[in-house]
């Protein structure tokens, strides 16, 4: 036999296969633990050794299970697709090792982890449905399959994110500190996030639109939107942080953890900045019918904001001074790395570039809405918009790139040049060109 047999071991340890009727469950419960530890100890010679102990105590305190007659359950696991399973406690990585004994009662977690340019579908026998981590009951012997298919991606190697919470319609922002720790917001209150192996909604307590996303970090994440929404995220959940009023808010952009701005307005408040300095959100007037749909800043003196007709607002440290325009479209995103490479992006196919002294338009080749806009330096720089537009700056110029939706795309973000991810009416869109 491939198991130990525990009456056996009982017979030749000198224990009686049964405990005498007298015996507490507390005594039969050490003797159970002492064999336990005498099989670790390598007591009998033919017990596996990947054979998990179970919780032997009863609940109510009854009695302990009789050692002498528990039979390991086998947990047999099978891939079908581009994937692999590992387990927590460690005993399964499969394809490897798929098989596992333990005890009756043991905690089993079972973890599908899709391979680039695949998607986990689905487990089928003894665990079902396309939660990818699987928590087998280990009370006879367990098989699953995790079942893995080819995820849709365009020829540029942007690829759908599947699957998705069925609450997501249309996402507006995406941010996150890490490949493994991605926000997107949207309408209705959605707050999606992403951990490394799927997209898991959040409630943030809230049915306004969010609009605008920005974080310091893993644990400081800030969100607005609608009704003078604003939400602070400590990376689990959120808390408001401003009570419910009528102007919205429309953009959200930090220099760091204590300097933070956002814009909010309205036709009966006019439009105003809110200044976060650590401690609370304090208001800012300006001049001006300007709606300033994106902020970025190089420092927390150099901070630009672009709105509706193109206006521009430029923030030096002291007061948000006009800036002359090149164009009446409307700005909905500007995006920089220094204080002489900024991008604002916006309808009509409105692409403008500063390069320290002035700004100039970009030809773009669409005359798509864009409304987003991430990059890295003068190394790569992503544009997004409706229709499934995206545009790549490749030194030279904007060309074209297939997203493989015709979706609206309404904000992007990346972690590096290799991982980004863009958001928008139903849809979440992931680049991973192959290594």
């Amino acid at each position: 036999m491939t198991s130990c047999d525990f009456r056996s071991i009982g017979r030749a340890k000198g224990k009686a296969p049964r405990h005498a009727g007298g015996r507490s469950g507390r005594s039969r419960l050490a003797a159970g633990l002492g064999l336990l530890f005498w099989l670790a100890a390598g007591g009998c010679s033919s017990a596996p050794s990947d054979i998990l102990s179970a919780d032997l105590g009863q609940p109510g305190g009854g009695p302990a299970p009789d050692l002498a007659r528990v039979e390991p359950v086998r947990v047999t696991v099978n891939i079908d697709g581009m994937g692999r399973v590992v387990s927590t406690p460690p005993g399964i990585d499969c394809p490897g090792t798929c098989t596992l004994r333990v005890l009756p009662g043991a905690k089993l977690s079972l973890r599908a982890e899709a391979e680039l340019r695949a998607s986990f579908v689905e487990w089928t026998g003894t665990c079902a449905g396309s939660n990818p981590v699987c928590l087998p009951p280990l009370n006879r012997d367990v098989t699953v399959t995790a079942n893995f298919g080819p995820r849709r991606c365009s020829a540029d190697a942007w690829c759908n994110e599947e699957p998705l919470p069925m609450e997501v319609a249309q996402l507006n922002r995406v941010y996150g500190s890490s490949d493994h720790d991605v926000w997107a917001v949207g309408s209705a209150g959605v707050v999606v996030h992403y951990t490394g192996m799927r997209w898991y909604l959040v409630d943030a307590l809230t049915g306004q639109n969010l609009v605008a996303l920005w974080g310091s970090g893993a644990t400081d994440l800030w969100t607005a939107g609608g009704g003078q929404t604003l939400l602070h995220g400590d990376g689990t959940s959120f808390v408001s942080v401003l009570p419910p009023a009528l102007p919205a808010i429309f953009s959200l952009w930090g220099a760091q953890k204590n300097d933070a701005w956002a814009f909010a307005g309205s036709p009966f408040s006019g439009p105003y900045f809110l200044h976060y300095d650590g401690a609370a959100w304090q208001k800012v007037t300006v001049t001006g019918s300007a709606t300033i749909l994106g902020i970025w800043g190089s420092s927390v003196s150099d901070i630009w904001g672009v709105g509706s007709l193109g206006q521009m607002l430029h923030y030096k440290g002291s007061t948000w001074d006009s800036v002359a325009s090149v164009t009446n479209n409307d700005l909905n995103d500007i995006w920089g790395d220094t204080p002489g490479n900024i991008w604002a992006v916006g309808n009509a196919g409105t692409v403008l570039h500063f390069d320290g002294a002035t700004w100039q338009t970009m030809p773009s080749g669409t005359s798509a809405t864009l409304r987003g806009i991430w990059g890295f330096g003068s190394r790569a720089l992503w544009i997004v918009g409706d229709r499934g537009t995206l545009l790549r700056w490749d030194g030279h110029g904007l060309v074209p790139a297939q997203s493989g939706t015709t979706q609206a795309l309404r904000g992007i973000w990346g972690s590096d040049e290799k991982n980004l991810w863009t958001v928008g009416d139903g849809v979440i869109l992931r680049y991973q060109p192959e290594p």
